[in-house]
């Protein structure tokens, strides 16, 4: 199992890739970098399967528009 500290970096590495993405005006270039978000992603997802985690159930409100 990976450390919840390699998760975090995982996770923020997926994110700077897809800015770089964003960013890149070379198509091509825009492609790597999506390419490796994804992969940062996969890596998240698979080490954080099976973790529990915490639902927050909040009430629905209904708002008037008067």
């Amino acid at each position: 199992m990976i450390d919840s500290k390699d998760v975090d970096y995982f996770r923020a590495r997926a994110q700077e890739e897809r800015a770089l993405s964003e960013m890149t005006a070379d198509p091509a270039i825009a492609l790597i970098h999506s390419n490796l978000a994804q992969r940062y992603q996969r890596l998240v997802a698979s080490e954080t399967a099976g973790r529990p985690t915490l639902h927050i159930a909040v009430p629905a409100q209904e708002y008037s528009l008067s």
